[in-house]
């Protein structure tokens, strides 16, 4: 089974065993609705299913009540792991990527030249940006936003950008 990191539990909250997680999935309320399985890891250990049994979020942290965990002392046992969810299982709306999904992928101008590989997926409080190693071996910066992004095409590996003039 292929995993997709959630986020990380950073402490227990209340005394019923609910987790303080904070997550790093853009669709936190689809992964964490009650009846869903997630997995608990830390340092390659067995991966441990729990089901979600209640979620909300603050505005800043996700709060995640399992049925298995039902005590903070419990809880608290599992601060500093990892929450891994099903890649198969990991639905997303269409024209959104799964960032591990994005690396490696050949990137392409409009004219069907080969501009280089995506080595990295960062995100930047503007906007998701691609980072670029270059057929001539240097590194370039493309925005996944529209304007730049013309097409990805995960069956075929490749990517299609618009080139702009001091892009590379």
């Amino acid at each position: 089974m292929e995993f997709v990191k959630l986020g990380h539990i950073i402490d227990s909250f209340k005394l019923d065993g609910t987790f303080k997680v904070v997550s790093s999935t853009d669709f936190a309320s689809l992964r964490y609705k009650k009846g869903n399985t997630i997995y608990l890891q830390k340092n390659n250990s067995e991966p441990l299913p729990l089901t979600i049994e209640k979620y909300h979020n603050n505005g800043k942290l996700d709060f995640v009540k399992t049925k298995e965990i039902n005590v903070k002392e419990d809880a608290e046992l599992y601060i500093g792991y990892e929450i891994l969810f099903n890649k198969d299982e990991a639905d997303i709306p269409e024209g959104y990527y799964r960032y591990d999904d994005l690396m490696g992928l050949k990137v392409f101008n409009e004219n069907n030249k080969e501009m280089g590989i995506i080595i990295e997926v960062k995100e930047f409080p503007a906007q998701v940006t691609l980072k670029v190693k270059s057929i001539k071996d240097n590194e370039f910066y493309v925005p996944f936003v529209p304007f730049f992004i013309k097409d990805v095409d995960l069956k075929n590996q490749k990517i299609v950008i618009h080139e702009i003039g001091g892009m590379l």
